[in-house]
């Protein structure tokens, strides 16, 4: 018979304590920065130490949101309105490389990439123009992943070509 309490004890246990978000990640603090998961310092980490080498000019971890759609308000036939809330997204790093153009960066694990998160990814791509590359863990390699990144060569789970083929 399964044992769920044994099974996810500990789960239970953080989830009690406020310190784990739905996916079961625990937060980390680096340089006095909150990160979601111990993979988002170590890509950090590397992010630094290539601005060190010149390699990108500036790095931010969790930049501002990005304001996909505007908050509207709704009229009803009734009379009666509603205020449908502004769609955003919050991308986990931002690198601006040597010609000075801005690049999103979003670290997933595959649980993560949820039908939420792939319409606000298609909506920031076909309404703004911005095409955010997603990092998992097996495809980080350090400089190559930025250096594809800025060379717009970068493998996403959901890539830039399938975008495209959908409009």
């Amino acid at each position: 018979m399964f044992n769920f309490k044994k099974r996810y004890a500990k789960t239970a246990d953080h989830a009690r304590s406020g310190s784990t978000k739905k996916f079961g990640n625990i937060k980390k603090e680096y340089e006095g920065i909150s990160f979601d998961s111990k993979i988002e310092i170590e890509i950090y980490k590397d992010l630094k130490v290539l601005q060190s080498e010149g390699i990108i000019k500036e790095v931010i971890a969790h930049p501002p949101y990005i304001e996909i759609y505007p908050s509207t308000k709704i009229t009803r036939a009734d009379g009666s309105s509603y205020l449908y809330r502004e769609v955003r997204y919050h991308p986990d790093f931002s690198i601006v490389d040597k010609e000075g153009v801005t690049h999103y960066i979003d670290v997933k694990s595959f649980p993560t990439i949820t039908a939420d998160f792939i319409l606000k990814y298609k909506m920031l791509y076909h309404q703004l123009g911005i095409y955010l590359n997603i990092i998992v863990k097996s495809n980080w390699r350090g400089q190559e992943t930025v250096e594809n990144i800025i060379n717009g060569t970068h493998f996403s789970p959901l890539s830039k070509k399938a975008l495209e083929k959908r409009n």
